[in-house]
């Protein structure tokens, strides 16, 4: 008797490449996805810091936000300020103005969001 050799039938190999070719794929779309969420939590945090200098820049030097009022910043990021709504605030007259930081996506077709938005009181008054 000679002995029986096994070996893998076609199909077999078929299946096998099959699995680990979706296996492969899943695992660079999860790292593409991974990427792309690292990318936006740094734009973010660089937007934050933006954010936080242009206010402490305006408190200082002018002592107000300016109103409706838009610049580019180094790096590829807008920032905006624009009035939101009026609301008496213990019986002053203020004014709700939001400054947004904003950025070019890097992919195209995606809908457009700031990176960064908050909201201030002002007091209405021209300076």
């Amino acid at each position: 008797m000679t002995p029986s050799h096994r070996a893998f039938t076609l199909v077999e190999v078929i299946v096998g490449l099959v699995l680990m070719a979706s296996l492969v794929t899943s695992s660079l779309v999860a790292l593409a996805g991974h990427r792309r969420s690292i990318w936006q939590s740094q734009q973010r945090l660089r937007a934050i810091a933006v954010a936080e200098s242009l206010l402490t820049t305006w408190y200082e030097t002018r002592g107000h936000v300016p109103v409706r009022d838009q610049a580019w910043v180094t790096g590829g990021l807008m920032w905006r300020t624009f009035p939101v709504a009026n609301r008496p605030v213990c019986g002053l007259a203020m004014q709700i103005v939001r400054l947004e930081i904003w950025a070019i996506e890097p992919t195209a077709g995606t809908s457009q969001r700031p990176l960064v938005s908050v909201e201030l009181l002002h007091d209405g008054m021209l300076r």
